[in-house]
């Protein structure tokens, strides 16, 4: 109960009730009523007790309105029972698997919550956006001999592209990117439908708005639309690409980008680059997710782990860094061994 009042408490104000939605369901719901008062009305002969009333009743249905609204109350009731245990085995199952302590760290009530599992479900979704994100990069890699520019900026200081734009051929997206003018600045009018398109493995699920949290449609009146990945500015930077050979502290000890909720931009928009060393969830500025105070963080050699807010900042700052040389201990992973850059934070 603590639960549901909890969950009911955050969700229905969030709500928008639609009004065709509600007479679809009424009008389905008043067909289903009448078809099955209609089908009671034709098959029921009544008991051996009605059959011996007088001639006088004959040809007048035994079969009663209060039965047909009484069945399909059942039935309603016996398929929101279903969906139901689905969700409860959905939800036991979850529960069993996941690491008790470490849930009730991020979220003390998370065991309440039945929409749990589908919170999980989404935060994979959000590590595998950022998994082809890194495939995408390491796939502009092969073929330009270096990593994306994360920005392009012309001689007067006016931002043009960002590091998305150059990854469209590499997220099935090459129609897109041979329709726009590079010799224009990507807010320019003949940029707009470009930007104005949505691109699904750019936006996490976990996250119910697209540019401001509390907005479930957006705030952003200017109709581009958002990216929720961020670039690591000290790799990505601006009118330069760097090297593998360049990153001296390692492809597996080096942040590339990762999620953020606040100060959110659109997919276009050259400046969607930020320094995690700031601190993770440290402000709208920095890198934070949905899912438990830290976030999913994609590194530069393709591997996507997440990064407690409450991680050293001088490791954070190291992990920030492609060259500062700095020393890292390596970290056992939850199975007790140790893995080459693979790490726990």
């Amino acid at each position: 109960m603590i639960g549901w009042i909890s969950y009911l408490w955050r969700v229905v104000p969030t709500l928008t009730l639609s009004i065709s939605g509600t007479l679809w369901f009424l009008c389905t719901l008043s067909l289903f009523l009448i078809g099955v008062h209609l089908v009671g009305r034709k098959l029921y002969r009544g008991t051996p007790d009605t059959v011996k009333r007088t001639e006088s009743t004959k040809g007048v249905s035994r079969w009663r309105l209060r039965w047909t609204v009484t069945l399909v109350g059942l039935l309603l009731v016996l398929i929101t029972s279903g969906i139901c245990l689905i969700g409860i085995s959905h939800q036991l199952w979850w529960m069993a698997a996941r690491d008790q302590r470490a849930l009730l760290r991020e979220r003390p009530l998370s065991l309440f919550y039945p929409v749990a599992f589908i919170e999980g479900q989404r935060r994979r979704v959000s590590m595998n956006h950022l998994k082809q994100i890194g495939l995408g990069m390491h796939n502009y890699y092969d073929e330009h001999d270096q990593f994306p520019i994360g920005a392009t900026v012309d001689a007067t200081g006016n931002p043009h592209h960002g590091w998305a734009v150059q990854i469209l051929p590499y997220l099935n997206q090459p129609d897109l990117f041979q329709q726009i003018d590079f010799n224009q600045p990507w807010t320019a009018e003949e940029n707009r439908q470009v930007f104005e398109t949505r691109l699904p493995v750019l936006e996490n699920p976990g996250l119910n708005y697209d540019f401001e949290p509390g907005d479930n449609e957006r705030t952003d009146r200017s109709g581009y639309k958002p990216t929720h990945y961020a670039a690591n500015q000290r790799l990505l930077g601006v009118n330069g690409g760097l090297r593998i050979r360049d990153i001296k502290d390692g492809t597996s000890h080096t942040i590339m980008g990762g999620e953020v909720k606040a100060g959110i931009r659109a997919w276009g928009n050259p400046l969607n680059i930020r320094d995690p060393a700031r601190g993770i969830n440290q402000g709208p500025e920095t890198f934070a997710g949905p899912f438990g105070p830290g976030a999913n963080v994609l590194f530069a050699d393709g591997g996507v782990r997440f990064l407690s807010e409450d991680i050293d900042p001088a490791v954070l700052k190291a992990l920030s860094t492609p060259d500062g040389r700095e020393v890292l201990e390596e970290i056992p992973s939850p199975s007790g061994n140790t893995k080459g850059g693979q790490r726990e934070h």
